[in-house]
C-alpha cells in the first residue's frame, strides 16, 4: 500500500472536517495524528527542498495541535499516548529514534497481547502487508495506540470510496495498532454491512467471538446484528452475557432494556433502564425510554412524575413535551395536552415566551 498517497487523498476530507466541525479534543487529536503521519512519511520521501519544507510544515501543524490539546488540559489516554510518542519521534534537538525492524516490531506487537493471544496477533499480522515492506516511519507509528483512530478513519474513507481491499487492510492495522484485537472483526463487519452482505457480517463477528468469546464489543455488535435479523431471543442472550461481564456500562443496560421491550418483557425492561440511570443519572435516552415503557404499561401517574422530574433537571426536549401532551390527552385534559403539544413544536429554549 502507498501510505503517503492514501493520506494525500484524504487532504480535502480533513480540510472539510476542520471547517465544518467544532474543535472537539478527539477531532483535534485526529488532525494532529494525520499531520504527524503524513509529515513523517513525506519527510522521509522528500526529494527536493520544497518537498522537505512542506513535510516540516505538516509536522509543525501536528505540534500545534499537540500544544493546543495540552493547553486545554486534555486528559484522555490517546492524547497522552500521542504526546509521549511525538516527543520521542520529533525531539527538539538530536536525532529521531531508529525504526524497529520486522522482528522487533512483531515481538512488540505480541508482547502487549500476552502469550495466550500470540497466535491471534500472528493471524492479524498475516492480514496486513509484510512488515518488512512498511516505511520506516510507519514502523514507528504502529507502536503508538492512538494511531488506531487515524487508521480507522482512513479505512472508513476507503470503504466509502468503494475500495474494500484497502479498507480491510486499514481496519486490520487499526486493530493491531490500537491493541484491541476484537476490532479487526468489528471493523470488517461494519464494512460488509455497508456493502449489504449481512450474512458475511454475522460470519465475521462469529469468527471474532470464537477467538475472543468474552469481548464486550463483539458481543454487542453480534447482538445488534441478531436484532436486525429479528432474532430477539439470541440478541438478548448475547447482551445478558455482556452485562454479566461488564455490569457498570450504562449503554449495555440501555441496549438490553430496549431488547426486553421488543420481547414484551416490560418489567425487565424497566429494571434495566433504572440500572442505566443509576449508573448515569443524566442519560436522556434511557430516561425517555423508561417513560415510554411506563406508558405502554398504562402507568400514567408514574410516567407523569418521571417527566416532571426530567423538567426539573432542565431536560425540556421535544420528546418530553410530546409525552406530557399524550398523558394529558389520555386523561381527558385537552387544555394541558394542547399546551405541551405546542411546546413540543417550538425550538429549544423558547418555551418561556409561550406563557
Amino acid at each position: 500500500m502507498d501510505w503517503l498517497a492514501c493520506l494525500e487523498a484524504m487532504a480535502d476530507y480533513y480540510c472539510w472536517k476542520r471547517d465544518h466541525h467544532p474543535p472537539y479534543p478527539d477531532l483535534r487529536l485526529e488532525w494532529g495524528l494525520y499531520h504527524s503521519l503524513r509529515g513523517g512519511l513525506a519527510l522521509a520521501a522528500a526529494k527536493s527542498e520544497g518537498e522537505r519544507h512542506d513535510a516540516v510544515g505538516m509536522i509543525a501543524e501536528a505540534r500545534r495541535e499537540l500544544a493546543a490539546l495540552k493547553e486545554a488540559d486534555c486528559r484522555f489516554a490517546d492524547f497522552h499516548d500521542w504526546e509521549a510518542w511525538s516527543a520521542e519521534q520529533f525531539p527538539a534537538e538530536g536525532e529521531a529514534p531508529s525504526a524497529p525492524g520486522e522482528t522487533e516490531l512483531r515481538t512488540r506487537l505480541t508482547d502487549w497481547a500476552g502469550p495466550e493471544r500470540e497466535a491471534l496477533v500472528s493471524h492479524l499480522v498475516a492480514a496486513v502487508e509484510p512488515l518488512s515492506e512498511l516505511p520506516e516511519f510507519m514502523c514507528r507509528a504502529v507502536l503508538c495506540p492512538a494511531f488506531r483512530r487515524l487508521f480507522a478513519s482512513m479505512a472508513e474513507f476507503q470503504a466509502h470510496r468503494g475500495d474494500g481491499e484497502a479498507a480491510a487492510l486499514l481496519y486490520a492495522w487499526a486493530a493491531l495498532t490500537g491493541r484491541r484485537l476484537a476490532r479487526h472483526w468489528v471493523y470488517r463487519a461494519q464494512w460488509e454491512r455497508i456493502c449489504g452482505d449481512y450474512g458475511r457480517v454475522e460470519e465475521l463477528l462469529g469468527e471474532g467471538l470464537e477467538h475472543i468469546p468474552d469481548d464486550i464489543e463483539l458481543l454487542r455488535e453480534m447482538a445488534a446484528e441478531k436484532d436486525r435479523q429479528g432474532q430477539i431471543g439470541d440478541a438478548v442472550l448475547l447482551l445478558e452475557k455482556a452485562v454479566d461481564i461488564q455490569p457498570g456500562w450504562p449503554d449495555l443496560r440501555y441496549d438490553l432494556a430496549r431488547l426486553y421491550g421488543e420481547d414484551e418483557r416490560h418489567e425487565a425492561s424497566l429494571a434495566q433502564f433504572g440500572k442505566a440511570l443509576e449508573l448515569n443519572p443524566v442519560y436522556e435516552k434511557a430516561a425517555i425510554s423508561e417513560v415510554e415503557t411506563l406508558l405502554r404499561l398504562g402507568e400514567l401517574d408514574a410516567a407523569e412524575r418521571r417527566l416532571l422530574d426530567l423538567q426539573e433537571q432542565e431536560l425540556r426536549s421535544e420528546r418530553v413535551y410530546r409525552l406530557l401532551s399524550q398523558i394529558y390527552a389520555e386523561r381527558g385534559d385537552p387544555r394541558r395536552a394542547e399546551h405541551f403539544a405546542v411546546l413540543g413544536q417550538q425550538p429549544a429554549g423558547s418555551e418561556d415566551s409561550s406563557r
